[in-house]
């Protein structure tokens, strides 16, 4: 404005002055508005991110009481653990439920990712953890993997 001018006609030098102070100022707004747009990013991926467990817990526990009545189901003699025997004689639509859930198609190689501690029998638990970690998306390369990890630490 007219101010400026005035000084800087007096002192050549101030606009050297005034123009880094607008460059400053201009680059400080530029900040903070970026801040605060990160800031809110960061907010709402904390919100979809406790949103996301939310829906996993009530998901899951809609699941478990669909696979205990599955695994009842399998149980063809009534142990409280299955056999690979008992899964690939189960009734045609308990395998294919089983098969959709976890998208494993050879049943026999589903129970030995599934028995984890190679017992030769699956309880309730073991049954029920690893479908849900099929389900979850961790997959069946992930457990054969750590099972695979786990033979070679000995553990």
């Amino acid at each position: 404005g007219p101010m400026y001018r005035g000084l800087i006609l007096k002192a050549p030098g101030l606009a050297f002055y005034f123009v880094s102070y607008l460059f400053v100022v201009c680059i400080a707004l530029m900040n903070l508005v970026t801040a605060v747009m990160v800031e809110t990013s960061m907010r709402q991926a904390n919100e979809d991110r406790e949103a996301a467990k939310a829906w996993h817990a009530a998901k899951t526990k809609r699941a478990v009481p669909k696979l205990r009545r599955m695994f009842r189901a399998l149980d063809a003699d009534g142990s409280g653990e299955i056999t690979v025997d008992e899964l690939c004689s189960a009734p045609s639509d308990v395998v294919e439920g089983l098969k959709s859930i976890t998208g494993q198609e050879d049943i026999a190689e589903l129970f030995r990712l599934l028995d984890y501690d190679d017992s030769g029998s699956l309880t309730i638990d073991e049954f029920c953890d690893g479908v849900l970690k099929a389900q979850d998306g961790k997959g069946f390369e992930v457990i054969r993997l750590m099972r695979q990890c786990s033979k070679i630490l000995g553990t």
